[in-house]
């Protein structure tokens, strides 16, 4: 029996090889984004760590992840609104509605959330300070109304296809280079995980909070002393990892009534 053309698996899987591709440069292309972000946030620059391809595509298994979800919880919202929708247009909603005028109104007035968050945010960040963080959503609304003012208008070269592309590609570079951002954050406060390692040459020790690890050596922060390091591999005698004994999980139950709930063995 011949297989339908719509259901040709060899199309599939040259499709799915095309789309693998693409989303493997992708991440590699963010997560360079990320780590140069992430390391000027620490006053260093590439040219201060020696990085390569492969450090970067595994730094982007460990940023990635977390703001894929996010990303993907999106995406499932929108799909469940379209489904809602019954996939229909905006003209065909706005029809159906009892009062078209007023509900065509209704559904424009979403376009200004986003001119109203910028208005908010990016204003009292200059003006106030503050951490860099609060200028995400700003950024992001400014986006997404740049965008939308765009594409609104009747000679605008851009179609359908094309806005999404540029409006999910610039929220991506956005979100991965505040992300990038926050991690330094994260990193220059953080005091774990903390390593003990022991220098080749005079044999010092050193306690000292991992960063990140690369191929050719780790960027640890000394508990110590103020400073951020690189330790080559080469240099290091010994690695050593603290550790601490595992806990079973606490129920919501056993907390509020532990009388009730049977101590774990020890």
């Amino acid at each position: 029996m011949q297989i339908p053309r719509e259901y040709d698996l060899a199309k599939v899987f040259e499709l799915a090889a095309r789309g693998s591709t693409v989303a493997a440069t992708a991440a590699l292309v963010a997560s360079v984004i990320h780590d140069w972000v992430y390391l000027s946030r620490l006053g260093l620059a590439f040219s201060d760590v020696p990085t390569s391809l492969a450090d970067h595509g595994r730094s982007a298994l460990i940023w990635l992840p977390p703001l894929g979800l996010g990303l993907a919880g999106v995406s499932v919202y929108e799909l469940l609104t379209k489904r809602i929708e019954g996939w229909r247009t905006e003209s065909e909603i706005v029809a159906a509605s009892p009062n078209p005028r007023f509900f065509s109104l209704f559904r424009r007035s979403g376009d200004l959330v986003p001119l109203v968050a910028a208005l908010l945010t990016i204003p009292a960040y200059v003006l106030l300070g503050g951490e860099a963080h609060g200028l995400q959503l700003g950024v992001v609304a400014l986006w997404v109304f740049f965008l939308r003012w765009v594409y609104a208008h009747p000679r605008s070269p851009l179609t359908r296809i094309g806005t999404l592309a540029l409006l999910w590609g610039g929220l991506c570079i956005i979100l991965v280079m505040f992300r990038g951002s926050a991690d330094a954050d994260a990193a220059l406060t953080s005091t774990s995980p903390v390593r003990i390692i022991t220098m080749k040459s005079d044999q010092r020790v050193m306690r000292v909070t991992l960063l990140r690890t690369y191929e050719k050596g780790a960027l640890v922060k000394r508990q110590d002393e103020p400073q951020i390091e690189f330790v080559f591999w080469s240099e290091i005698e010994s690695f050593k990892i603290p550790y601490t004994k595992h806990e079973p999980y606490v129920g919501l139950l056993c907390r509020v009534w532990p009388s009730g709930c049977r101590a774990p063995n020890k």
